[in-house]
């Protein structure tokens, strides 16, 4: 998937479902769900849930499926293109003070 496709459908996602807002996880899967509803081959034939770890990442490549960075990223992005789709107040707070502990840890 191309960045511009993730970046369009994580913003369709935002606006859709607002709890998708204050977590990557499950925006994540969302995406997942949405770019790959089944996986139809011999070895896997079921619905993105069920998958396992192992299986993901094998496949996930292949199947060009986003990595969890690009949709971070992207959700980074729009939230910061259009402030109306950020999450609550408190999510804010604490994503910053872990952008900030991961700051202080490179530069020390």
């Amino acid at each position: 998937m191309e960045l511009r496709e993730t970046k369009k459908l994580v913003e369709q996602l935002l606006r859709e479902v607002p709890a998708l807002r204050a977590d990557d996880d499950l925006l994540f899967l969302e995406v997942l769900k949405k770019f790959s509803p089944h996986w139809n081959n011999s070895r896997i034939n079921t619905n993105i849930e069920n998958v396992s770890i192992g299986e993901f990442f094998a496949e996930r490549k292949k199947r060009k499926l986003p990595s969890f960075e690009s949709v971070r990223r992207s959700r980074a992005k729009i939230m910061e293109e259009h402030p109306e789709l950020k999450p609550c107040e408190k999510v804010q707070k604490g994503r910053e003070e872990q952008r900030e502990k991961y700051f202080n840890m490179a530069t020390n």
